[in-house]
């Protein structure tokens, strides 16, 4: 099991959506050059990889999270964004029921035993960074409050059974910053705060009773280790540190080229025995993917964020209140993605291609004058 189940149902929600599916591959290109401008750094890597058939075949790994992108982008450029409401909603019902089965047959998501492993990879981080991502469309949802709070209700689960560190705090912090963005009195956010945050206590103690307090003990002693890391080191360095020096080694030695796209761990192997794949999203795009790939990446960057101002202000401007809550949750969700990123790249999370896409549709056109049920 891998994020790949979940990326094919959103492929296959998303694609639904689609007509005129060439006009819509040229628009989207046309509209958005700066995206596939990055997509297109893993395979220039090649060029220059220290494993050529290696970097083919993990860079053909993204087509399929490329076109999520273009049907997403395609979608909203033509009939609007508000799907993402109902899309937020499938991911947690999707993961749930994913999360269930496999504690049903294993007693816990987290991989405890390496037979378990085998089956499951890492699927309670890959799940999570997912969900986790849909919190800020959830809270922007007015048109049902019982699919909203059955969403939410969802999430909340999806966190505690992963046992994901990151999914705890990206769930934290997404929950003020969603609401910081709202167009309410200061009183009314600092209220839904608090309500917000008592009802998400009560659930989680609901879940720690209920599972005989292992789960969430769990993370704590996991959150601990981040305080006294236990060193899994190739001599006195903690992996992930390792990682990210060998990266900064591989810029100072091929600042250009890189060594090629999720070649570090590779490299890492050749020097040291052993190696872990980035958990950095700038060592991924400079050390792996060279000068192309750090200046591609941040021009993109750069410009969707752009765009996205020019999709709120227009919102403001017309008074376009759904406009605005799908705005300023797209903001949110890629503050948590570029966030999360730093400690995990998240190329391969279908979740982040829809954030970009929704974020970088033509704010003059058909998102502008998409409906207003508000």
């Amino acid at each position: 099991m891998s994020a790949f189940y979940i990326s094919a149902g959103l492929l296959i929600y998303i694609a639904a959506l689609m007509t005129n599916f060439v006009g819509s591959i040229y628009n989207s290109i046309k509209s958005s050059w700066y995206v596939y401008l990055f997509f297109l750094a893993p395979f220039v890597s090649t060029l220059y990889s220290i494993d050529s058939s290696g970097t083919v075949y993990y860079s053909s790994l993204l087509l399929g999270f490329y076109f999520i992108y273009l049907t997403a982008h395609g979608s909203s450029q033509r009939i609007g964004c508000e799907w993402i409401y109902d899309l937020s909603l499938y991911i947690q019902i999707t993961t749930a029921i994913l999360f269930l089965y496999i504690v049903l047959t294993y007693g816990s998501v987290r991989p405890s035993s390496y037979d378990m492993r085998q089956v499951v990879g890492p699927i309670s981080n890959q799940a999570a960074a997912i969900s986790v991502l849909g919190i800020p469309y959830l809270l922007q949802y007015r048109e049902s409050k019982v699919k909203k709070i059955f969403g939410l209700i969802l999430v909340v689960a999806i966190v505690v059974l992963s046992e994901s560190r990151a999914a705890y705090m990206l769930s934290f912090i997404s929950i003020p910053m969603t609401l910081f963005y709202r167009r309410k009195s200061s009183i009314k956010k600092v209220a839904s705060f608090i309500l917000y945050a008592l009802s998400g206590i009560l659930l989680l103690y609901a879940i720690y009773v209920l599972t005989n307090r292992r789960v969430v003990l769990s993370v704590i002693n996991r959150f601990n280790e981040l305080l006294n890391p236990i060193s899994t080191s190739i001599g006195d360095k903690n992996m992930r540190l390792l990682m990210f020096f060998t990266g900064i080694d591989i810029v100072t030695l091929k600042p250009i080229t890189g060594v090629g796209y999720y070649m570090i761990r590779k490299y890492m192997e050749q020097l040291y025995g052993n190696g872990i794949i980035s958990h950095n999203i700038l060592v991924s795009v400079w050390s792996e993917m060279g000068l192309f790939g750090l200046i591609s990446f941040l021009i993109m960057v750069y410009k969707t964020w752009q765009n996205n101002q020019k999709i709120i202000k227009k919102s403001l401007r017309y008074g376009r209140d759904n406009l605005y809550r799908i705005g300023s949750a797209n903001k949110v969700a890629f503050i948590l993605a570029m966030s999360h990123a730093m400690v995990r790249p998240q190329l391969m999370n279908p979740m982040v291609y829809v954030i970009l896409a929704l974020m970088n549709v033509n704010a003059s056109q058909s998102y502008v004058s998409s409906g207003d049920s508000h």
